[in-house]
This record gives C-alpha cells, sequence and structure tokens, in this order.
C-alpha cells in the first residue's frame, strides 16, 4: 500500500498546487436583456469565437455581427473594446463593486476601457442609446452566467426548471466551457433552505466543465458554501482525498455565479457524485435501461410504428416505464406495446447482480418510501444512490431485485465482520440485531423511536451506553469465513480513517458517506462529500464542533445526535491492531508531504487564500447578512479561525502519531493484556519465528492473527508457544507487518475481558500484539 499511495499523493498533489498558481483574472461577452417580473434582468451572451490570444483579446473580423467586447474575459491592464456599434456613438460606461458597493460613471467616444486591479470584482456595463446594455464581470474566477425565466429563489427542489449558461475563463482555463441550454434544480438537505441556495446542475450535452479532468458529463452540482465563510474546506478536503489515494474524488473550481444579471456571490462549481464513466466507473444499470429505451425505440421508428416526431416522447416513455419496474435486472427483459424485448437481443450483456451500486449514509434516509433503504443490524442508515428510483413504486420494484437483496447482504455480511472478535465473518457466530432503543433503569425508552411502535423483542444483551440488542439468525454461505478486507477494500478503509481524523468533520460517519462496488472486486470507501462543517466551523445550529484536540472516532460529543453513530465502522476498526499499524504508516507517509503542502508558508492554503481573497470579499457583501443568524465569520476572520484550528489539530495529531504505541494507546479501544506477551521476533534470510509468552494457565493455545486475514493456532508448551512464519507469507518492502496473538482456552474459544467487553457491540479479547519490517533488498 505504501509505495502506491505516496506516489498518488506527489502527483495529484503537484497538479494542484500547479493548478492553483496558473489561474488569472477571468470574464465574458453578451447582448440583449429585459426584466423579469422581480426586477432581475434576463441576459443573453452572444456566441464568442473560441480563438483567443493570450490577453483574452479577439480578433474582430471572428466578433460576428452582434454587439459585444472585443474580449473573451477582463484583464488588468487589458483594454476592453466594444464592438459592431454604429460610428459615433456615445458610450456610457457604469463600473459597479461587488466588494465596496461603489459605482463608478463616465463616458467616451471609444468604446473603450482598460480596467486595473481595483476594477477586480465588479460589474462593467455599457450603455448606448438604441442598443441593448452589454455587461461583463470582472473577477480572478471563472464566472457562470445563468438566464432564465425562472427567478432564482422560485428554483425547487421538486423539479428542473430551465435556463441557459453562458461560462466565462481566462488566460489558462479555455477549454470546457459550456454554451448552451441546462436545467437547475435546488439540492442538498439542511443548506436546501438557506438564501444562498445550492444547486444541480443539468446540461443539455455532456462537457468537461472547466477541462477539470473528470470526464465529459451532464451532471453538475453548484455547491453554495454558504455557511463556509472560507468557501474552501470542501474544495480543499475533497482534493485532499485525492492526494491520499482516494480511487475517485469529486474535482472543483469556484466560481462567481451571475444569474438574470445579478451577482448572487461564490459557488464551488463540483462533479457530481453519481455512477458514470467519468465519475464513478462501476457498471451503471440505469445507463442500461437507457440503451435498452434507445434499442426499442429506433426498432419502432424502423418498423414505421411510430414517426421522427414521436422517437423523444416514445425513447422517455420506455426508460421512463424500465426505471419504474426494476424487474428486468433479474428476468433480461421487458414489455411495451405488447412486445416483449429481451436485453441479450437488443446487444445489451447484463451483469451478475453483485455490483454495479453506490450507496450511500444519512440520517434523512431513514424510514423514507422513496428511497431503497437498507439499514443494517447496527441501523446504519444507508440507502440506493445509484441507481436511483425517482417513485415508489420504482423503489418498491428495486427492492424485490437480487441486485438489492445482495447488497444487503454483502454490507451486513462486512458489518458482523467488524463487530467479530477476530474481523472474520462466521456463520457460527452470535449475531446481534440494534433496537437503537435505551432502556435506562428499566425505562422502554422512545416508544416508537426506531420502528419498534413500543414492542421491542426480547433484550439479549445491553451495551455500555444503555443500548439494547437481540439475538438473531443470520448466514452467508458465500461469504462465510471472510475477513472484512476481503470485503472492503482495505486501502480505502485506512484512508477513510485518517481522512476523517484530519477533516475532524461533524456529519462524517453519519452523513454524506458514500461507498460503492462493482460487479466484480470489493467494495470501497469514497468519495468523500459535505465539508462545510469540518474544522470547528461555525454553523447555522450553533453545534459546537471547535474539538482540535480529540479524535473524531472516539470523541463523545460527535455522537450524540444519533444511536449509530457510536458503533460507527471506524470505532470497530480501531479495536484492530493490523488496521491501525496500516493508520499509522499512512498518516506518517502523508505528514511531509500532502499535509505539509497544505499548511507550510506559502502552500495550498496560503495560495489559494490569496487567488480567492477579493471574490470571497464580494461574496460577503453580498451574503453577510444572512450571517448574523449564526454569528458566522466574514472571509479574513474565518480563515483565521481555521488556521488555528488546523494548525492545533495538527500539533495534536503529531503527538498522537509520535509512535505506534502511542497512537494505539491515544485511541484507547484496542487493549493489550498483559497475561500474554510477544517475547521474541527472529527475522531469518526466508522465515520469521515469532515467540509468545503466556502467563496464565487458563490459556491453553494462542492464535497468530498474521497480518489482520490469517489465523494459526499454536498449543501452548511450558508458557510458550511459538510460530515459524515464511518471508514469503509476509510483507517484504520495509513497512510494517503486524502479528497479534490471541488467547484461546481448552475448549479453543477466545478468553474475553469482560470487564473491557461491550455487549452486544464487541467482545474484548485477551490479546497482544507486535509490529516489525522487514526489508528483502538488504
Amino acid at each position: 500500500m505504501r509505495n502506491r499511495i505516496i506516489a498518488t499523493c506527489l502527483s495529484v498533489t503537484t497538479l494542484l498546487l500547479t493548478f492553483i498558481f496558473t489561474f488569472a483574472s477571468l470574464t465574458g461577452c453578451n447582448k440583449d436583456d429585459d426584466k423579469t417580473s422581480d426586477g432581475e434582468t434576463t441576459e443573453e451572451y452572444i456566441y464568442v469565437p473560441e480563438s483567443t490570444t493570450s490577453d483574452g483579446t479577439i480578433d474582430p473580423s471572428e466578433a460576428g455581427d452582434g454587439i459585444c467586447f472585443l474580449n473573451r474575459f477582463v484583464k488588468a491592464g487589458v483594454e476592453l473594446k466594444c464592438a459592431n456599434y454604429k460610428e459615433g456613438v456615445t458610450y456610457n460606461w457604469t463600473i459597479t463593486s461587488m466588494i465596496s458597493g461603489d459605482t463608478k460613471t463616465f463616458s467616451n467616444t471609444t468604446g473603450t476601457y482598460t480596467p486595473t486591479e481595483y476594477d477586480i470584482e465588479s460589474m462593467i456595463t455599457v450603455s448606448v442609446d438604441g442598443y441593448e446594455d452589454l455587461s461583463i464581470y470582472f473577477s480572478n474566477l471563472p464566472v457562470m452566467y445563468f438566464t432564465s425565466d425562472t427567478r432564482y429563489k422560485a428554483i425547487t427542489k421538486d423539479k428542473y426548471s430551465s435556463a441557459y449558461l453562458r461560462m466565462q475563463g481566462n488566460s489558462y482555463i479555455n477549454k470546457g466551457l459550456y454554451e448552451g441550454a441546462c436545467e437547475l434544480k435546488v439540492r442538498g438537505n439542511s443548506t436546501a433552505s438557506l438564501e444562498k441556495r445550492p444547486f444541480k446542475l443539468k446540461l443539455e450535452s455532456k462537457e468537461n466543465l472547466l477541462d477539470m479532468g473528470g470526464g465529459l458529463s451532464r451532471h453538475w452540482v453548484l455547491l453554495a458554501n454558504a455557511i463556509d465563510h472560507t468557501l474552501m474546506r470542501n474544495k480543499l478536503l475533497y482534493d485532499f482525498s485525492g492526494a491520499i489515494g482516494t480511487e475517485y474524488y469529486m474535482r472543483s473550481e469556484n466560481v462567481v455565479l451571475i444569474y438574470n444579471g445579478e451577482y448572487y456571490g461564490v459557488y464551488q462549481l463540483c462533479e457530481q457524485i453519481r455512477v458514470d464513466d467519468a465519475r464513478i466507473d462501476v457498471f451503471d444499470w440505469e445507463e442500461a435501461a437507457e440503451e435498452a429505451a434507445k434499442a426499442v425505440t429506433r426498432k419502432l421508428l424502423t418498423a414505421g410504428d411510430i414517426t421522427k416526431d414521436e422517437f423523444d416522447a416514445t425513447y422517455t416513455k420506455i426508460e421512463d416505464k424500465l426505471l419504474g419496474d426494476y424487474s428486468w435486472i433479474d428476468s433480461g427483459k421487458f414489455s411495451y406495446a405488447g412486445e416483449t424485448y429481451l436485453f441479450s437481443d437488443l446487444g445489451i450483456d447484463l451483469p451478475d447482480t453483485t455490483g454495479g451500486y453506490l450507496i450511500e449514509m444519512d440520517f434523512y434516509s431513514k424510514n423514507s418510501p422513496n428511497l431503497a433503504t437498507m439499514p443494517t443490524a447496527y441501523l446504519q442508515p444507508l440507502y440506493f444512490s445509484d441507481p436511483e428510483p425517482e417513485t415508489q413504486a420504482g423503489v418498491n420494484s428495486l427492492k424485490k431485485t437480487s441486485l438489492y437483496k445482495n447488497a444487503v447482504k454483502y454490507v451486513q455480511t462486512f458489518e458482523y465482520a467488524l463487530h467479530s472478535d477476530d474481523f472474520f465473518f462466521r456463520n457460527s457466530d452470535v449475531h446481534y440485531q440494534a433496537t437503537g432503543m435505551p432502556d435506562w433503569g428499566g425505562w422502554g425508552g422512545w416508544g416508537g423511536w426506531g420502528g419498534w411502535g413500543g414492542n421491542l423483542p426480547k433484550t439479549d444483551a445491553k451495551d455500555i451506553w444503555g443500548y439494547t440488542y437481540y439475538k438473531v439468525e443470520y448466514k452467508d454461505n458465500e461469504h462465510d469465513g471472510y475477513h472484512y478486507s476481503q470485503l472492503f477494500d482495505f486501502d480505502s478503509l485506512v484512508q477513510n480513517f485518517i481522512f476523517c481524523e484530519f477533516a475532524m468533520n461533524w456529519d462524517s460517519m453519519k452523513n454524506s458517506f458514500f461507498y460503492y462496488k462493482d460487479v466484480d472486486g470489493l467494495a470501497k470507501i469514497g468519495p468523500q462529500w459535505d465539508f462545510d462543517w469540518a474544522w470547528g466551523n461555525i454553523n447555522m445550529y450553533n453545534i459546537n464542533t471547535n474539538y482540535p484536540t480529540a479524535w473524531h472516532t472516539t470523541i463523545d460529543e460527535f455522537t450524540r445526535e444519533q444511536y449509530y453513530q457510536k458503533v460507527q465502522w471506524n470505532r470497530m476498526l480501531i479495536r484492530d491492531p493490523y488496521f491501525l499499524v496500516n493508520a499509522y504508516e499512512l498518516y506518517k507517509e502523508i505528514r511531509g508531504t500532502v499535509i505539509m503542502d497544505m499548511i507550510k508558508n506559502g502552500g495550498i492554503i496560503d495560495t489559494y487564500e490569496s487567488y480567492i481573497r477579493m471574490a470571497a470579499l464580494a461574496n460577503d457583501e453580498r451574503w453577510k447578512s444572512t450571517y448574523r443568524s449564526y454569528k458566522g465569520q466574514e472571509f479574513d476572520d474565518a480563515m483565521e479561525s481555521m488556521r488555528d484550528f488546523l494548525m492545533t489539530r495538527i500539533m495534536w495529531l503529531d503527538e498522537q502519531f509520535e509512535s505506534l504505541d502511542t497512537f494505539i494507546k491515544s485511541l484507547g479501544y484496542y487493549k493489550t493484556s498483559n497475561r500474554l506477551t510477544v517475547s521474541d521476533v527472529s527475522i531469518g534470510d526466508t522465515t520469521t519465528t515469532v515467540t509468545a509468552t503466556v502467563k496464565d494457565n487458563k490459556i491453553k493455545t494462542i492464535a497468530f492473527q498474521i497480518n489482520g486475514t490469517k489465523i494459526i493456532d499454536v498449543a501452548v508448551t511450558d508458557g510458550i508457544a511459538s510460530l515459524t512464519i515464511n518471508n514469503s507469507d509476509l510483507i517484504t518492502d520495509g513497512s510494517l507487518n503486524c502479528i497479534e496473538i490471541k488467547a484461546k482456552d481448552a475448549n479453543g474459544k477466545y478468553i474475553y475481558n469482560e470487564a473491557g467487553s461491550n455487549p452486544g457491540v464487541w467482545n474484548l479479547t485477551l490479546s497482544n500484539y507486535t509490529a516489525f519490517a522487514i526489508n528483502s533488498n538488504n
């Protein structure tokens, strides 16, 4: 893992630094305006040729017939020049600063103006009698101009509103500048009700916006970052996730949003999380439905059953049918207009139903009839994010498919492996179902909370927090004997833990948590999402998240809101010394590279702050009246607070990661026993011998767990148990091996420390460990 990840870290960080340093001043060109009912200006923007010089100027011969600027963007010191007006007209210029609110006006007959640095974050408008006003926005950021018949405040979450988009770049960003039809709707949960609104953006045609590198797609989001006044937490952490090796992360850039001629501040243009060739590249069941709908529609057109004018409507009708009834996933066929069609006859090969899905965790999904929910035995609120049925009938049909049932069983087996004594799933183990209900002093808890309606099964266990559990029968013959790392990609689990601890985000492992699985291969955590509450940020609920010197995984203050946070997956994983060894190594690996590149003087944060500051000040001026409800800071103060938190946190993390021993003891969930110890590790050329010494005569066998995934039992003789391991079965690249030793009794059962166990959640086995490196090159 180590060598692969460090290469990724360096390459992504270098790219990020290069990308930030190459940003410069940005802009656009337009025509025709009218007024909407609420006074917003609806502007249509004239097409400007792609070919520009490095300063953004356009050759007059390429300007077309309509009025425009001979500039694709505004740059300080580069003359703005109007084109295609009659000779002799007077040009009336208005330059309105979005930072100060000041307006500068003047007139000339040249139709030119050379902007200065003082004009950054200003709307520049030219008025000429007999012509529509011509405007362009001057910013250090890319600019997105939307025009729509729907007012900004009238855009809803329920349905899309049609709009037209034109994008403005700069000397360095001259690709991925979309111009064309699009649709917008409100997105998000808690942020959807705020005045600065987040949007889902769907383009009419695929584009790799701003040439971000993820690939062509119609689906994007505009994050408002309404409570993060640094405007960079999400971007920094999305990029950080990519830098530490997360397979898929959402690329993004901050932009200025102009809607119907009005300035609406800074938004984060970001790739949308979805199954897609350009996003999460696993088998796409919904794309298979679309392909089938197109194939059948073409057949109907060829047969003369429909006309060309009926093609789109027929295609949509068939697609809606397929996405409203997922039974074809198992049957491989569907009916339309009295005819039955086989996917195989349409040239579409449907794979096994072992993957091709994206799963999300969010407490908003609980008991929702409109989501294909799949809560686990420990009540992790998971649901299908992709495929994502849009109707309740579609949800019900998806839940009947083997795709859904396989996904439910796969994650449940994984969860039971996390809660087991040695992190292997076994049919023979005792399995529990959480009620999510506390039993404090015999009180029956919260009545109907958790869906029990007050009728709880018999309690078989009560955990240290007072929550109750009952035993259930559960079997998974296919994965009987699997270690959790044989179900979920181990690297992605380690990366997710380090990410959560670095971000110290209120919502991590509670909301906006994703994992995905292809038809073949393991499930993987990611992409990381939604971090405007990270790094101690002030929020609209006035919840204190300012805990820079605590573990995100174990802090009680971050788990009071929802029961399932107390049994979240990271808490189970930090009971495993093999996992902890790898987490320790990853932190050490990225501390001097990825983290240092972010926090050092002149590093990513400093550079990005300098780049975005003027746009952020303008954003503050536009939206600061909304900050008062939660004492939100403006940009400069917010940056100072974020830096203070981050530097305090990193210094604290460095102390915890000083050594492997300090790291494990600091977390406190894996506890060693002095009744058995690793007394010797002898590393030879071809073999390594590990010796355990036992001080308790009840311990009859030592289970040697080698790097998590292999267990070998050795009988104790005269207080000693030794195991010789072929070096070919160990890690020999200089990274740490972890050998855990566990105590078993005369019946071959693990021996527990009852005082340290958590009934219904985990047993604390008598255990100890050692970690050592073998370097075959030496």
